[in-house]
């Protein structure tokens, strides 16, 4: 993890048009009333056997954990957030990439945490990894 933090509001692409097209345009997005953003950014290193589709797969499944132990789970559609990946952009083994995940938690949330899990190991003993913050 490189950086976690609160943050006001996040940068989505709403067009039709692919980043970098030169046609996209990204959104200024506030969290619902009573709640809040909270980002968290990593570099991720392709260290498995297939490529990883970080967007719109699961092969990283992520929680933000509260105080009070509830696992909050990344907003839809992070494809749309500016940096990231696009849906469907396989990062191949041995590649590396930077990759941001957005939680939605209510603004009294205390947060404490946050968790990974490689899922494209299927032997079944892959635990969650985490790494305590406050946000």
């Amino acid at each position: 993890m490189t950086d976690a933090r609160a943050v006001d509001s996040i940068q989505m692409n709403e067009s039709s048009f692919r980043p970098g097209s030169g046609y996209e345009k990204y959104t200024k997005t506030t969290p619902q009333t009573g709640g809040r953003f909270v980002s968290v950014t990593a570099h991720v290193v392709n260290n498995a056997k297939v490529g990883l589709d970080l967007t719109c797969s699961l092969p990283i499944n992520t929680k933000l954990v509260d105080s009070q132990q509830r696992n909050f789970d990344a907003i839809d559609d992070l494809y749309k957030l500016r940096g990231n990946p696009e849906c469907n952009d396989q990062l191949q083994p041995g590649f590396e990439a930077d990759m941001t995940w957005v939680y939605l938690v209510p603004q009294s949330a205390k947060v404490i945490g946050w968790g990974f899990q490689d899922t494209t190991d299927f032997s079944g003993t892959v635990d969650f990894s985490t790494v305590r913050f406050d946000a």
